[in-house]
């Protein structure tokens, strides 16, 4: 396929083409368990490819070939199969589609760790049951992770815990954190308060979409946004490809208990009173929060016990 391969004394490294050569037609009858990852691998490469005599597989634990055809269908690819083949029409240029796309394991993890291996081209894509890895490799997910360099960013509203468990989080996985705020105040070396003070929201937005640009075109980083950096369909739209976007939910009332002495931070609406104007603000944005997490953590008083919810989540990134 292009790929040149290095034998090292920690294993096999493997650097891959610019542009993936297709198979067109391969025999895996030797070689059944290898199907799944020629079956993924040829969604990108150009053309048709054909991976015969393996009426095997349908005899594992589930029908992989059948299982093969129903998931990659739903990435808009064109698959089609017999009783002892399966044939990909692959388009390194394909536009995946944008919703969610729920991928189904039937309990494989075979099936599972072939769909896996999409997460860094496909964001969006969620893997259902990924502990059925666990019959031949416990710890893929980790490991999987270890290889990416994806984003994690911690979004929700004022008061939720972005900047403490960012930087808790980022102990833990060794992931550089980055406070999207102190990037603001530093780029215009003022505070937030005087920034809307002298100059209204609307230059702060200005700069936040020039920070969030900048940030975004990075990766291997643990990003706290501000409470509206993901409201703006622009900063979504540049961090949504390399990044796991995960939403701190908690209550108003909750929030205001750790905020209420943060003067740096000028109310949202025309509400003085700053319980009414975080429910407001909490109210505009929750569906929109929720619909662009990839993950959604329910905030405690028990900053622990959270960062373990969402360390469980990056051990098991596509569920």
């Amino acid at each position: 396929m292009g790929c040149k391969t290095k034998e090292t004394k920690n294993g096999t490294l493997i650097n891959g083409p610019k542009k993936l050569t297709p198979l067109r037609n391969i025999d895996l009858n030797h070689a059944p368990d290898l199907v799944m990852t020629f079956a993924i691998l040829a969604i990108f490469c150009k053309g048709k490819t054909t991976i015969k005599n393996i009426s095997n597989l349908k005899i594992k634990e589930t029908d992989r070939i059948v299982a093969l055809k129903n998931e990659i269908s739903k990435l808009g690819i064109k698959v089609s199969i017999s009783s002892s083949s399966i044939t990909i029409h692959g388009d390194p240029k394909h536009n995946f589609p944008s919703k969610t796309i729920t991928i189904k394991t039937y309990n494989d993890h075979r099936i599972a760790m072939c769909f896996g291996i999409l997460q860094h081209a496909i964001p969006n894509l969620k893997i259902e049951n990924p502990s059925c890895v666990k019959k031949s490799y416990p710890n893929f997910w980790n490991d999987l992770r270890k290889l990416q360099n994806k984003n994690i960013i911690l979004t929700g509203m004022r008061g939720s815990g972005k900047t403490k468990l960012g930087k808790m989080l980022s102990k833990k996985i060794k992931k550089k954190f980055i406070d999207l705020d102190k990037e603001i105040e530093k780029l215009a070396k003022s505070k937030i308060k005087n920034i809307v003070k002298e100059k209204g929201w609307d230059h702060f937005r200005k700069l936040e979409k020039q920070i969030s640009k900048n940030f975004s075109m990075q990766d291997n980083l643990i990003i706290a946004t501000g409470g509206g950096t993901i409201i703006n369909n622009e900063n979504y739209q540049a961090f949504k490809q390399n990044s796991i976007i995960i939403y701190l939910h908690r209550l108003p009332a909750n929030s205001l208990k750790y905020i209420a002495n943060d003067k740096n931070r000028p109310n949202l609406t025309k509400e003085k009173d700053q319980l009414k104007d975080l429910e407001k603000t909490y109210k505009a944005r929750k569906e929109t929060y929720r619909q662009r997490a990839d993950h959604t953590i329910k905030r405690t008083d028990d900053l622990e016990q959270d960062l373990g919810q969402i360390l469980n989540l990056l051990n098991h990134p596509l569920s």
